[in-house]
């Protein structure tokens, strides 16, 4: 007699769960369904970046999905070798997938799936494009001057100058400089500019993440003559983040100009008068420094070098008729012009009774040593 058995059924499942991931970003979606070696840093945000996945397995059904965030560290950049299937089946601190998954402000890494169906068969798949969410701005930029100025703070010549601009590390991460910019301004024109995006790639290879960048310009005297001298840079990371900085400068290449006048015109034999003189004394100079004026003196043969404070303290018998007078006080150093003039009156005999001769010579230096 024949023996009969129940009947079994079985399915033979050879065929790996497939899946994707896919990373939103702003209108833009990236979609990724394989495992990928060569990966790259290429997605930077100022805010979290979100990250979905899902997962199939036609045949037997998908016994779990988890995931894991892979940092490679914090100077990884260009193309370089992500996690290889070996190395993945060995990884330890794989984290149960709920759908998405989210790389949250100062974080950098790469997702892994690990998706393994009914059957025990295992598939990895990640996001080639690693995602860098930075909050931070470029914001560690040094202007410095690189000539002596005066002690009154002014430059008379070309000025070269140094930038310096550092991406700091935030949570072990930074995105990179994409764009380095600068200007200079006298007033409100812009004389000179630059950047350099061709040094960061600001333009395409996101990847390459330059940390930080030092380079060295200068500042033209002759297309900045001027005291509202700005010299401003601007930078920009991968993340969006931006910064600026601004150091603001005087340059000043024009000489005074002196002139000398005087009252009582009324001359006798070619030099002589019989009343007092008056001498009006004016400085056209957008930087004056009345210490800086020298007046050397002549009287009866004798020679003094005196100075405006000599004057008003009436030696040598001159007199102060009318101290300083500034066409442009009440001015800001920032608004002073080459048009600016100083006028002094200095009276010549009023304090003497005695017949004196006089030759008078003037000069003057400005704040730039001009």
């Amino acid at each position: 007699q024949a023996v009969a058995y129940p009947m079994h059924y079985f399915t033979i499942d050879k065929t790996v769960p497939t899946g994707t991931l896919t990373i939103h970003d702003d209108d833009a979606t990236s979609l990724f369904d394989k495992l990928t070696e060569k990966i790259r840093f290429w997605i930077f945000r100022n805010r979290s970046i979100s990250v979905e996945g899902k997962s199939a397995d036609a045949t037997s059904g998908i016994r779990s999905v988890s995931y894991l965030i892979y940092d490679p560290g914090t100077e990884a950049r260009d193309e370089f070798q992500g996690l290889s299937y070996t190395q993945l089946t060995a990884q330890t601190g794989w984290e149960p997938w709920n759908g998405s998954v989210s790389i949250d402000p100062d974080q950098a890494g790469f997702v892994y799936l690990r998706m393994e169906d009914m059957a025990g068969n295992v598939a990895f798949i990640n996001t080639s494009d690693g995602m860098i969410a930075e909050t931070q701005a470029a914001d560690r930029i040094q202007i410095q001057l690189l000539s002596d100025q005066t002690s009154d703070g002014v430059y008379n010549s070309d000025v070269p100058f140094e930038i310096s601009v550092t991406d700091p590390v935030s949570g072990n991460t930074y995105s990179g400089l994409r764009h380095v910019s600068w200007e200079i301004t006298n007033g409100e024109t812009v004389t000179q500019k630059g950047n350099y995006d061709s040094e960061t790639d600001g333009n395409t290879n996101r990847s390459k993440r330059i940390a930080s960048l030092t380079k060295r310009e200068t500042v033209s005297a002759e297309k900045n003559n001027g005291n509202n001298i700005k010299i401003h840079v601007v930078t920009e990371d991968w993340a969006g983040n931006k910064a600026e900085k601004t150091l603001s400068l005087i340059i000043d290449t024009t000489k005074p100009e002196i002139s000398m006048s005087y009252d009582n015109h009324d001359v006798r034999n070619g030099k002589y008068y019989n009343k007092d003189r008056n001498m009006t004394l004016t400085i056209k100079e957008r930087n004056f420094k009345e210490s800086g004026i020298s007046l050397p003196i002549v009287i009866d043969g004798t020679s003094y070098d005196s100075s405006m404070q000599d004057i008003r303290n009436g030696r040598l018998g001159l007199v102060m008729v009318n101290d300083a007078r500034d066409s442009q006080s009440g001015f800001s150093k920032e608004e002073w012009t080459d048009d600016r003039t100083v006028t002094y009156i200095i009276g010549f005999g009023h304090a003497s009774n005695t017949d004196d001769d006089y030759t008078v010579s003037a000069s003057a230096e400005d704040m730039a040593a001009n």
